[in-house]
């Protein structure tokens, strides 16, 4: 069987993206960029507005669909998930100063005199109560 080329790849992939935000009632936006690439903007729940994911490659639309998007809403103007049905919160923290990154990553068992500061600090709360 021949290896489907990125475009019918991406399509047939935007389709079945495409049913699901359908049955999850989510907005979906599919089209052609000014570079005549295919994209699809997903316009996850973020509050009472939404938040669009843009995607072009197959590989990112691969990467939504073999997770359970649908759950997922994102937490107003932070950098934040939630899935309220898995009570589970993923979240970004970004230092202004490297003081305060230094804190939170000791908090999360970090040893500053092992490793080196990190600006960028990626937090899984994994699963409990909210």
């Amino acid at each position: 069987m021949a290896t489907p080329k990125p475009a019918q790849l991406f399509s047939t992939l935007a389709d079945t993206l495409e049913e699901r935000c359908k049955s999850a009632k989510i907005p979906i936006k599919r089209g052609i960029d000014e570079l005549g690439n295919a994209f699809a903007r997903v316009q996850m729940p973020n509050g009472r507005e939404f938040r669009g994911l843009y995607i072009e490659q197959p590989e990112r639309l691969q990467r939504l669909l073999d997770s359970d998007f649908e759950k997922y809403v994102f937490l107003g103007d932070y950098a934040a998930i939630a899935s309220y049905d898995d009570l589970y919160i993923e979240a970004v923290f970004q230092s202004r100063t490297a003081h305060v990154g230094f804190a939170i990553a000791r908090a999360f068992g970090a040893d500053p005199k092992k490793e080196p500061r990190q600006q960028n600090l990626w937090v899984d709360f994994g699963s409990g109560s909210l």
